[in-house]
């Protein structure tokens, strides 16, 4: 984890918070075994509450989450539960065993429960983020949307307390440079209001 030295703004009416670390990078992290390969037999699936962004983080939030991954509480271990909990099935790390290889198969991880995105500026409260890295990547959910290339995000091995094979869900101001892609919860998007009738004046 690389941390920032400079303090980033975070929330909707741009107030920093002093005690979420600010991160430019996170890599090393993001391990985990498709469902090709034998989970290690470390907790099982932990059915969370995906109702909205608030409930899960509420569900979640300092806790180790261990998916039944191998490789423990990773950044995907979190994923993968709310996956099952919200969508019914896994996700997929398309074969590499990496977060950042989560948007190599996208159709596959999104179905018919998210919507994929590729650009920062869809980013929303609720969406997964996937970052790319020189090694695993990393995968946490956004709390909001981009704010000064940097987003509030909910996720597990990323600095939180120890746990085994990686760290409790935490929050962090995260930078967004190394972006690759996201998926949005259907049941998240907020639809765009409707535009207000033009008045009618007669000549």
């Amino acid at each position: 984890i690389n941390y920032s030295n400079e303090p980033v703004i975070t929330g909707d009416e741009g107030e920093y918070i002093e005690e979420i670390p600010t991160v430019d990078e996170i890599d090393g992290g993001g391990k985990f075994q498709d469902e090709e390969a034998t989970y290690y037999d470390m907790g099982a699936i932990e059915w969370v509450d995906t109702s909205s962004p608030e409930a899960f983080k509420n569900s979640t939030l300092g806790k180790c989450l261990y998916a039944s991954n191998y490789y423990g509480a990773q950044c995907v271990s979190l994923a993968r539960d709310f996956w099952w909990s919200y969508a019914g099935f896994d996700v997929s790390t398309c074969g590499t065993g990496l977060a950042k290889g989560m948007m190599n198969c996208a159709e596959d991880n999104a179905k018919d429960r998210f919507k994929i995105i590729w650009n920062t500026s869809e980013i929303q409260n609720g969406t997964w983020i996937v970052l790319d890295g020189s090694r695993t990547g990393h995968i946490c959910m956004a709390l909001g949307a981009v704010n000064n290339g940097y987003v509030t995000c909910l996720g597990e091995n990323q600095g939180g307390v120890p746990c085994e094979g990686g760290a409790a869900t935490n929050i962090i101001n995260l930078s967004v440079k190394n972006f690759i892609g996201g998926y949005t919860p259907l049941d998240y998007i907020i639809p765009e209001p409707e535009p207000e009738p033009t008045p009618f004046t007669p000549d």
